[in-house]
């Protein structure tokens, strides 16, 4: 359901550059990478996180493709359709009351349950 409150955990498999956006609200830039997580089933699912600068300024920074990646309080979102025929897009975006937690990836640990 949109705007449900879910935690996410996977491994980065992309990683966007760092973007901007006007808050319209209050009138500055906030700081946004887009994320694409796998969590390592045999899904070929991933989750897509927009993640949003935050006080862990140092680890938004310092993610990189292959590393772990467990965020906590994202929001789910959906892109409008664009024709009757196409799926809604969902994602997940960090909010101000999100944390994450990122760390090496560890070999042999994505074959794990």
């Amino acid at each position: 359901a949109d705007d449900a409150s879910v935690n996410v955990c996977g491994m980065i498999t992309r990683l966007g550059r760092i973007e901007r956006e006007r808050s319209l609200k209050q009138g500055f830039f906030m700081v946004y990478r887009w994320v694409e997580l796998r969590d390592g089933s045999n899904s070929r699912l991933s989750t897509v996180l927009k993640l949003y600068h935050c006080s862990q300024a140092h680890d938004f920074y310092r993610l990189r493709v292959g590393m772990l990646l467990a965020c906590s309080n994202v929001r789910v979102c959906s892109l409008p359709m664009v024709t009757s025929r196409s799926g809604r897009h969902l994602h997940v975006r960090s909010t101000k009351y999100s944390q994450f937690v990122n760390w090496l990836h560890v070999q042999g640990l994505t074959n794990k349950p």
